[in-house]
């Protein structure tokens, strides 16, 4: 019998009612005295235990079942209020900020007006037990436009104003493509952020093609894919029928990790591509690894903020800034490990083939162009006809340069680590105008070509340091950066020694 005929019905407000609602909450709730729980009516129950009950339900089994058969909780606010904000905090969807003794909940008149059902809605959560099961189908629900502000906050708790798509713990295998949003000029970018729930886990996002569709006979839609791709360029836009888009993404706190069929590092074959005007993405306490190519492009007028990050163990090269009107900003920062070709992942036949190929260029022979592996000789970080600006950040460990740059590119660097990379020049420069080796300013302040060094007095170091007594973490003679919790695993000098070798 449908659920809805018996709304009215006053037996069916008891907890076994409550949870034949909910298949997830009869699975987990687990009762001593299941027949006392049966003769229990849900308005003899106290707020904390009833709300336990409800929390076991989920969000929409309270929203779509639930609430038509729990009278007291369809008209007490105060409890819709404190469920639903419990219901964003299970989920890592608000963020506890700091312990009190006291909970300043928002107050509400209407269960319309209760923002923390609001704010539920608007952050969807991605997982097992999450509101959507892809990443892609939260994407297509999730608000671009920031939310209204409130006048009152909830001392405890923090709160994304930008919708938000929050990934449970685990690990999220699919390829991800953001486009932008109509755009004209004066308008507001929209935004939107992904997020891991919970900082201290973290989750990963995987985009890995089985070797069984690699090489040259893999299709061709599935070769050198980002494992994310931000854009606001539109191939089906035409000279005469130009929409101008843009878009603002911000990224924190995951793991992402690319194998992708195909060698073009020129094409795509990168973990994170961000492309096109107005495109904007910040990226914080995220690792990047990309095994087939780079593993962070941007190109063609897009922009980055890059913090407390690392990209490591890339078969290309790690950073690659590119066009006119790009822009990046790196602060906190480890660019490691990076341009010893996929070697490590190609077939028998692929490696002798790279193996031809790498001696070919040594000797000054033609090289093979359709080889389907990406070769060694690769910068940590390479500038092209673009503006960066790399604060307090180990560049360390890479095949060829720790920094390229090129075209008349141009870079602030400042307060970091250049050390131990393959090259015996830490910072390659090459341009027309980059002949005149260098004008010193005063202080520890100079201009090389298209380098500024030690703005602020933040000197840059390039020699390897042996041991510190202190607390930082030393990796190839420079200081690691941040405290991502991954790094922990990932810098470990044995493994870095082993792909290195």
């Amino acid at each position: 019998m449908p659920l809805h005929s018996h709304r009215n019905d006053i037996s069916y407000n008891t907890v076994d009612t409550l949870l034949e609602t909910s298949s997830a909450a009869a699975l987990q709730l687990k009762v001593k005295d299941r027949e006392i729980a049966n003769k229990c009516e849900l308005l003899a129950l106290p707020d904390d235990a009833l709300l336990q009950i409800l929390l076991y339900c989920g969000a929409y089994d309270v929203d779509e079942n639930v609430k038509l058969v729990c009278r007291r909780l369809h008209n007490t606010t105060s409890l819709s209020l404190e469920l639903w904000r419990e219901f964003c905090i299970v989920t890592g969807k608000a963020k506890i900020e700091k312990s009190t003794n006291t909970t300043n909940i928002l107050s509400s008149t209407s269960e319309e007006q209760n923002f923390y059902r609001q704010y539920y809605y608007r952050s969807p959560c991605v997982g097992d037990e999450g509101d959507f099961d892809t990443i892609n189908e939260a994407l297509s629900v999730v608000p671009r436009t920031p939310s209204a502000k409130f006048d009152v906050e909830d001392e405890s708790l923090s709160f994304s104003g930008i919708g938000t798509i929050v990934l449970l713990p685990g690990v999220h295998r699919e390829k991800i493509q953001i486009s932008g949003e109509q755009w004209s000029e004066g308008d507001t970018l929209k935004s939107l952020a992904i997020r891991a729930a919970f900082p201290s886990i973290g989750a990963a996002i995987i985009h890995h093609e089985s070797r069984q569709v690699s090489g040259r006979d893999a299709p061709s839609d599935i070769k050198n894919q980002p494992c994310i791709s931000v854009s606001t360029r539109d191939d089906a836009n035409t000279l005469e029928d130009v929409v101008e888009k843009a878009i603002c993404v911000s990224i924190s706190h995951l793991r992402i990790l690319h194998s992708t069929p195909g060698a073009d590092i020129w094409g795509g074959n990168t973990a994170v591509l961000i492309d096109g005007p107005r495109a904007h993405v910040k990226i914080d306490n995220c690792v990047l690894q990309s095994d087939s190519g780079r593993g962070l492009v941007v190109i063609n007028q897009a922009q980055l903020q890059m913090s407390r990050s690392s990209i490591l163990h890339c078969a290309a090269t790690g950073f690659y800034l590119g066009d006119r009107g790009s822009r990046a900003k790196i602060t906190q920062s480890n660019i490691v490990c990076n341009g010893f070709g996929s070697r490590r992942f190609a077939s028998d036949e692929e490696q002798r083939e790279m193996e031809a190929m790498v001696a070919a260029a040594r000797f000054g022979r033609p090289i093979q162009r359709d080889v389907e592996v990406v070769p060694p000789g690769h910068s940590g970080i390479y500038i092209e006809s673009s503006l960066a600006w790399i604060e307090d950040s180990l560049i360390s460990g890479n095949s060829l340069t720790g920094l390229s740059v090129v075209r008349s590119g141009f870079v602030n660097l400042a307060g970091s680590d250049i050390t131990d990379n393959g090259s015996e020049d830490p910072i390659m420069i090459e341009d027309a105008h980059d002949v005149h080796d260098t004008n010193r300013l005063q202080g520890m302040i100079s201009i090389r070509g298209g380098i500024v060094e030690g703005v602020g007095h933040l000197a840059n170091n390039y020699t390897s340091i042996e041991s510190y007594d202190g607390d930082r973490r030393l990796f190839k003679g420079g200081f690691v950066r941040g405290s991502y919790s991954y790094l922990e695993e990932e810098l470990t000098v044995e493994r870095l020694e082993n792909a290195t070798s």
